[in-house]
C-alpha cells in the first residue's frame, strides 16, 4: 500500500502569489527614499527574499510531472495556462476564454492575442497541442498525465505508445484550440487549471532534450508566468526576475530570491533575525511565537491524498480482498 499527494498548483502558491501582488503594489521589499515633495520613491532594487521551507532543492520543474508543494512555488511563478482558479477556487479565464458544445464533449478555447513565452516566442494553439500530447508520451514518464488527461479522446492511445497524435486536441487556427472528450466531464475545466496544461516552449525542449531541458531553465524562456529563472544554484537557491513579456499587470519587484531551507525552525529563526521578507511552513513548536507576531496570516493548503493498494503484493493481489476493502469503506461518511 502506498500513498501520493496531489497538489493543485494554483492553490499551493496562493499565499506566495498574494504576497507578491501586495509587495509589488506597495513597491517591493526594500527601503524607499522620500522625494523633495515628501512622496516616497522606489529604490532601484526591489528584491523579495524568502525561504522555500522543507526542501533542499526544487525537485520538479516540469509541470507535466506533478510538482510537490515546494516545487509548486517555483512552477507557479514561471508558468500559467488557459484558465486558472480564483481565490474562491472558481475557474476563470487566464490565457483564453472558452465555449462548451451542447453535448458537453467539445471545448473550444480562444487564446488572447499577443501572449508569448518569456523569451518572446508566441504562444499559439499548437503550443497546447504539443504540451498535452507530450505529457502523455511514455518517455516523459508523467505519473499524473493519464489521471488528469484521461477524459480526452485518444489519450489512452498516446499513453500506450499506439500513436503520437492526440486526436482529441486540435489547433483550429493559431488562436483557437479545440479539445474533444470521450464523454462529458463536468470537472474538465478544473483539470485544465492544473499544471498538466501549462504550455511549454517546444523550441527549448527540442534544444536541450525531453528531460534535461529543466536543467537549462535559467536564461531560457520555458514558461509564460510573471517571472523567469535567472539563476538556479542547486541545493542553495533559485533567483527569479520579471518576465519582460508578461501579459498581465507588471510587478514592481526587480528580483525574487527563493532560498532552499530544509529545516522549518532554522527558517523561522532566520526570519526573526530579519533575513527574509516572509516565511511559511512554520513548525508546530514555533507556531505560537509566529501567531504572536505582527503580520501573521494563517491559510489552509488544498491537498488531495490518494491511498493505493499494490496489486502485485499479497494480500492485495487478490481481487476479492480489494473488493472487500471497497465494500467495507463507508463512502458516504467520507464524502
Amino acid at each position: 500500500m502506498y500513498s501520493r499527494h496531489i497538489h493543485r498548483v494554483p492553490t499551493a502558491i496562493l499565499r506566495l502569489s498574494s504576497l507578491l501582488l501586495i509587495l509589488a503594489a506597495c513597491g517591493g521589499a526594500t527601503t524607499n527614499t522620500p522625494t523633495a515633495n515628501g512622496t516616497p520613491s522606489l529604490a532601484s532594487s526591489q528584491v523579495l527574499t524568502f525561504p522555500n521551507v522543507g526542501t533542499r532543492d526544487i525537485g520538479v520543474l516540469d509541470p507535466a510531472l506533478g510538482p510537490d508543494s515546494n516545487s509548486a512555488l517555483a512552477v507557479g511563478m514561471i508558468y500559467t495556462g488557459l484558465v486558472k482558479f480564483d481565490k474562491n477556487l472558481n475557474v476563470v479565464p487566464d490565457q483564453a476564454t472558452w465555449v462548451i458544445s451542447p453535448d458537453n464533449k467539445v471545448y473550444t478555447f480562444t487564446l488572447k492575442q499577443g501572449i508569448t513565452f518569456s523569451d518572446g516566442t508566441p504562444v499559439m494553439a499548437q503550443s497546447y497541442v504539443y504540451t498535452l500530447t507530450r505529457a502523455l508520451l511514455p518517455e516523459v514518464k508523467s505519473p499524473i498525465a493519464l489521471f488528469f488527461l484521461g477524459p480526452i479522446l485518444g489519450s489512452d492511445d498516446v499513453s500506450n505508445s499506439k500513436t503520437k497524435t492526440l486526436v482529441g486536441v486540435k489547433a483550429v487556427d493559431n488562436n483557437t484550440l479545440q479539445i474533444t472528450l470521450k464523454q462529458p466531464t463536468a470537472y474538465f475545466l478544473q483539470i485544465m487549471a492544473n499544471s498538466i496544461a501549462f504550455p511549454l516552449n517546444q523550441t527549448v525542449i527540442n534544444q536541450f532534450g525531453q528531460t534535461d531541458w529543466v536543467n537549462h531553465a535559467a536564461g531560457n524562456g520555458i514558461g509564460t508566468g510573471p517571472f523567469m529563472v535567472k539563476e538556479w544554484d542547486h541545493n542553495t537557491k533559485m533567483v527569479f526576475v520579471p518576465n519582460p513579456h508578461w501579459y498581465a499587470a507588471k510587478t514592481k519587484l526587480t528580483e525574487v530570491d527563493m532560498l532552499f531551507v530544509n529545516d522549518q525552525s532554522t527558517a523561522f529563526k532566520a526570519y526573526q533575525a530579519g533575513q527574509y521578507n516572509f516565511v511559511w511552513n512554520i513548525a508546530p513548536q514555533d507556531l505560537a511565537s509566529a501567531k504572536g507576531m505582527s503580520g501573521y496570516i494563517g491559510e489552509s493548503l488544498l491537498q488531495t491524498d490518494l491511498l493505493f493498494f499494490s496489486n502485485k503484493m499479497a494480500p492485495f493481489n487478490n481481487a476479492a480482498v480489494r473488493q472487500a476493502f471497497a465494500y467495507a469503506t463507508d463512502k458516504e461518511a467520507l464524502a
